[in-house]
């Protein structure tokens, strides 16, 4: 064998090694890699894909996400951010500053439900009518959701309790769990109408004490009369001097007429209302 046929014979066995360990670290090794690769180049598109369809939707969520904020700012209802009943009681407290009322404030319980709760008290107090009815109505119209329940309200006894009532009731005063409301508002609305018939007042009741001292015409006598007054021995034996308009027990003085010495009094006897005549004696 010639030495040109040999070297030739040696160089094409060294380029088939080469080609035979290239093949071999292809298949064998690189391959597994490649498949890997492949694998984690499909994810990282899906995840692009993905990304790049959220992308898409951002200009729509931030104007979906401004409008929502809006929303939940104008709310006629906000929850509270706090369970503590104390801040239920602070709350009452400024409610009841434009409608004067007393009350007690006495707590129950708390109850969680889902992204919200409900704290319980008992609310018990009295006052003038139209201030208790403008009491609960702030409550109930204001931004802080609360629930008035089992509301009872009763006529104060005596005279001089006539346009007063007492009341109780159990509020419910909803609280945000989940924080929904970064900025709750607490504003108080008052009723635009007031309240202007008591549905307690009673039309006929007792007289009220004549604690003034004024005189009683009906225990009185008259014994002198000019243009412009009256003059009368009360139910004292005091004499008294009157004029037109002047207040009486029960009343005034309607009207005086000089000419036939006498005088008209107009009493309101616990609601029902009579004119009383009194004359000069010869």
């Amino acid at each position: 064998m010639s030495y040109a046929i040999r070297n030739t014979l040696i160089l094409l066995l060294v380029l088939l090694l080469m080609a035979g360990a290239g093949w071999s670290y292809l298949h064998f090794v690189q391959q597994d890699k490649i498949g890997r690769l492949e694998t984690t180049l499909d994810k990282k598109q899906k995840d692009l894909r993905q990304k790049q369809a959220i992308a898409s939707q951002y200009d729509a969520v931030i104007d979906k996400f401004g409008k929502a904020q809006y929303y939940m700012k104008n709310l006629d209802k906000s929850l509270l951010q706090t369970q503590n009943p104390d801040k239920v009681f602070d709350y009452l407290n400024n409610v009841s500053g434009g409608a004067p009322v007393e009350f007690d404030f006495t707590y129950k319980d708390s109850t969680a439900n889902g992204q919200y709760g409900i704290l319980r008290s008992d609310i018990k107090g009295g006052g003038y009518y139209k201030s208790v009815i403008n009491f609960i109505k702030s409550i109930e119209l204001s931004r802080p959701l609360n629930k008035v329940k089992n509301l009872t309200i009763s006529p104060r006894s005596g005279v001089e309790n006539l346009s007063q009532v007492d009341f109780n009731f159990t509020l419910e005063s909803y609280y945000d769990k989940a924080r929904i409301f970064d900025n709750p508002s607490m504003k108080i609305i008052r009723p635009d109408k007031k309240v202007v018939y008591n549905a307690f007042y009673p039309h006929i009741h007792e007289p009220i004490p004549n604690t003034e001292g004024l005189v009683n015409v009906e225990q009185s006598k008259l014994i002198g009369v000019s243009p412009s007054a009256v003059f009368i021995v009360d139910q004292n034996g005091k004499m008294q001097t009157l004029k037109k308009g002047g207040k009486v027990y029960l009343g005034t003085l309607k009207n005086i007429n000089a000419k036939k010495g006498s005088a008209v009094f107009e009493l309101n006897k616990g609601g029902i209302v009579e004119q009383i005549t009194l004359e000069v004696q010869g």
